[in-house]
Order: structure tokens, then sequence, then C-alpha cells
């Protein structure tokens, strides 16, 4: 991706940058906390000639200013991404949100009128909202103190690996951890803090759209049985890709990109 493929706008006094290309139906893509918008170079590629496709980078992320709250809440991000899509007087659009991604996208109809026509959640994270807080509280320090101790090239060298599936090639799997690499340590550790107060479930009631759960069978982050509970309770669509880890846009870009197409321009009717 070039420089010249972004853009930026002014969301509350913020920058937020982002890639807007193709025309049609908006498909609105969303990053998870490992990565940033090139996650999505070659899904967007393809989507792009078929659909309008907008790829952000999250607050912290890219270009993207970060949040003022060194400890932000996920609805945070999903007003942040309501004010970028107002801003593109977006009015309807198809939601991809990826890991964390999909609480971002789960909570956009709360902090925005933006017609979802259809979401995808993919490799979707629960978060830990849920748990008890002395456990939520243990693992967020454990996260921030890794990452401050390693940095963030070798806090990705040594996590990156893991979770990616046995089907990826060696290119692939180079250039994943890469791409963990330059995420800013302080957008990761604001995206962390909401993860651990975060909890999809709770906010899976607000999707209404027909919608589409998709995991990976080799996933550690967002395990399979995790997935089928989280469709069940919208209730989703559910596809399993096999040999895959945590990041199907990277492990199988035209994979995901045909699921997709798919899905999206299908019939309204039904899940």
């Amino acid at each position: 991706m070039q420089a010249a493929d972004w853009q930026a706008v002014d969301v509350g006094g913020a920058r937020i940058s982002y890639r807007d290309a193709g025309s049609g139906d908006a498909v609105v893509l969303v990053h998870g906390i490992g990565t940033d918008c090139a996650v999505w170079d070659e899904v967007f590629g393809s989507l792009a000639s078929e659909h309008r496709v907008i790829a952000w980078n999250a607050p912290g992320y890219g270009a993207s200013d970060p949040l003022p709250d060194a400890s932000p809440a996920i609805r945070d991000y999903s007003r942040a991404l309501a004010g970028l899509l107002a801003a593109l007087d977006l009015g309807s659009a198809h939601l991809v949100g990826h890991s964390i991604g999909a609480a971002i996208v789960a909570g956009l109809s709360a902090c925005s009128d933006l017609a979802a026509k259809k979401v995808v959640l993919l490799h979707p994270v629960a978060g830990f909202g849920g748990r008890p807080f002395e456990e939520r509280e243990r693992l967020r320090r454990a996260r921030l103190a890794e990452v401050e101790s390693l940095g963030m090239a070798e806090f990705a060298g040594r996590r990156g690996p893991g979770i990616l599936g046995s089907g990826l090639d060696a290119a692939r799997r180079r250039a994943a951890v890469s791409n963990m690499a330059r995420v800013p340590a302080g957008g990761y550790l604001q995206l962390w803090n909401a993860l651990c107060g975060s909890d999809l479930h709770a906010d899976l009631p607000l999707i209404r759209s027909p919608a589409l759960v998709v995991a990976g069978e080799e996933d550690p982050v967002a395990p399979a049985a995790s997935c089928r509970e989280i469709a069940a309770a919208i209730p989703a669509a559910f596809e399993m890709v096999g040999r895959v880890g945590h990041s199907l846009p990277v492990e199988d870009p035209l994979r995901l990109a045909a699921i997709l197409r798919r899905f999206l321009g299908g019939s309204d009717d039904g899940r």
C-alpha cells in the first residue's frame, strides 16, 4: 500500500486515517489489536472491484491519533469509528470486524445511526469483561509489563508465530509478524486495556442485521467453540476455515475475499 492511498479526517479534534476505494455498497473493515489496516491489503484490492471499501486505522494505529484516555473502553473505539463514517456521510454499510474489531463493530449501532446491512465477525474475541475483576486486572497488567519490557518488535516475534495456523507459508508468516511489530506500543496497550474490560456477549443483542461468524480451525485466541457460541447467540451463520489460526486476512486472503463476496453479495433475507 502506497502512502498516497491513505486519507485522514478530523473526528472530534483527532485525526483518523483510513483507506477508501471502489464504488457500490460500502464495506467497512475494522482490524484487530495486533495489526493495523495493512492486514486487509489483499482483501481490500479484491473487494474494491465490486464495493466501496473503507478500512480504518483505529486510534493509536497507523497515522490515527491515540485516544486521550490511557485506559479507554471498547465503546470509545466504536464512537471514533462512528465519527469517521459520519464524516464520510455513510448512511449504510456492511461491517467486517476482525478479532477485537468484532467488538468495535458490535458496539457501533449504539454510537451511530449507521444502518448495518450485513455484519461479519472474523475470529471474534469476546474480551475479559465477564470475568472477575481480579482476573481481568492480572491479565491486563501482565500484558502491559510484557510489552513494556520487550518492546513491540520482540513481543511480536515471540507471540505472532503462535497465533498463526499450520497452513501458512514462511513468507506470509514473516509478513504477519512484521506487521504486528510495526504496531505502536501505545496504541496496542490502549486497545489491550479496552479489550480487558470488554464483553462482546453483552453487545451481541445490538446486532440485528444478517450476520456471519468466521472461525479458524487452529485459532488459539478465538477458539472455534467460542466462535460457535457467539454465532448461536446472535444468531448468525457460521463458517470454519481449516488450517487457519487467528489471521485469515493474512493467512488466506483470497479465501476470505471469496467468503465475503459470497455473504455480502447475497440476498438480505435470512442468515
